[in-house]
């Protein structure tokens, strides 16, 4: 929804362009020339340095990922996060979901994984965990926003437009996915009858899998 709201925005940008559509593929390589063209860098070299350039990011990301982690923990220690997960205990019970699953709402407002892996071990409903996991894949957790603020510091990429966004995700998310569970209920209800007692714990675990995965594609297609 916010895509086509972005989309009408730039109406006017794509307008002064050429009409003339390109491959994407012809485009980049286009776009490997040119850059290649003004430096006088060899391509090993121009290699070398890309490999090096990844390697800091994913250092970057799990270090954010490590910090926030433990920002958590101590969080927690301290009791600090238990004013988080009651404000958002009264907020659920407002919206009439089990209040059970604010300790993972609580965590996911830090970190997006820590926050999904508790939600999908909660003892809850699996409408209310999908509801939860949804607000929470929409926010994406203070450590992505972090990590964003790092990888756009020397671009004219707007921070504030990410986090109206990101906002915005987190309350339609939510909304879409509880108006979806009404007619996909039977699914649900039959899911949870044919598991054994046994099985919770490999459930819970297929649902954070499942939710790792969706987390992985929004990213890939949010660098796009």
């Amino acid at each position: 929804l916010l895509g086509l709201r972005k989309k009408d925005d730039n109406e006017k940008i794509k307008e002064s362009r050429s009409s003339k559509k390109e491959s994407l593929i012809i485009k980049a390589v286009k776009e490997i020339i040119r850059c290649q063209s003004k430096d006088s860098r060899p391509i090993g070299t121009l290699l070398s340095d890309a490999i090096k350039k990844s390697t800091q990011t994913l250092s970057m990301i799990g270090g954010f990922i490590i910090f926030f982690s433990v920002l958590i923990e101590i969080m927690d220690l301290l009791n600090i996060l238990d004013f988080i997960t009651n404000a958002f205990a009264f907020l659920l019970n407002l919206a009439g979901i089990e209040p059970n699953v604010s300790p993972a709402l609580s965590a996911g407002f830090f970190e997006i994984t820590m926050g999904t892996k508790l939600c999908s071990e909660i003892n809850a409903s699996l409408s209310s965990q999908l509801v939860t996991i949804s607000a929470i894949l929409g926010w994406g957790g203070l450590s992505i926003h972090a990590q964003v603020a790092s990888a756009i510091k020397d671009t004219d990429i707007q921070m504030s437009t990410f986090m109206f966004a990101r906002c915005a995700h987190a309350i339609i998310a939510p909304l879409i996915t509880a108006a979806l569970i009404g007619p996909a209920y039977p699914a649900f209800a039959g899911i949870e009858s044919i598991l054994p007692s046994n099985s919770t714990a490999l459930f819970s675990g297929s649902i954070f899998a499942f939710v790792c995965i969706v987390a992985s594609l929004a990213v890939i297609s949010g660098t796009l």
